[in-house]
């Protein structure tokens, strides 16, 4: 299983385009937007980006 990383992106922050990213795929399985790598995207990942927000 890959690490968390909050940054989706890989822009080198978390900004409000991953969570538009990760928003987008709530509720699918897509690996690169799992942010807390539990299998799936919900909201316990939109809450690991909000934690980790750079704007």
């Amino acid at each position: 299983m890959p690490a968390a990383n909050p940054d989706v992106n890989e822009s080198g922050k978390v900004d409000i385009v991953d969570m538009m990213l990760v928003t987008r795929f709530i509720g699918r399985s897509p690996v690169n937007y799992d942010a807390n790598c539990d299998g799936i995207v919900n909201t316990l990942d939109l809450i690991q980006l909000a934690n980790a927000w750079q704007p």
